[in-house]
């Protein structure tokens, strides 16, 4: 995740999701600050956009945002194909 702008900030880790966290950041072949960012910047949206969430897509180092709906917010819809119906009619 290359940006033009920006800071660097220093964090503790527990051991085990030091671990994760590199584990995620091989899989999709970033680096650890890379994923760290990832998931912040994720984190600080979801907080911003409560009923917008960020899943794995089917192609490798992709992620998708989905609306969250449901009372338990447990259904999901990929904001793009809600689009592409929206879109359709």
């Amino acid at each position: 995740m290359s940006t033009i702008h920006s800071t660097v900030i220093s964090m503790r880790l527990p051991v085990e999701s030091g671990k994760r966290l590199k584990r995620m950041a091989r899989r999709h072949g970033w680096t650890a600050s890379d994923a760290s960012a990832r998931l912040v910047e994720e984190g600080l949206r979801r907080a911003e956009f409560a009923f917008i969430d960020f899943r794995e897509a089917a192609r490798p180092a992709f992620r998708a945002a989905h609306w969250l709906f449901g009372k338990s917010q447990c259904s999901c819809a990929a904001i793009g194909e809600t689009q592409n119906l929206w879109h359709a009619t």
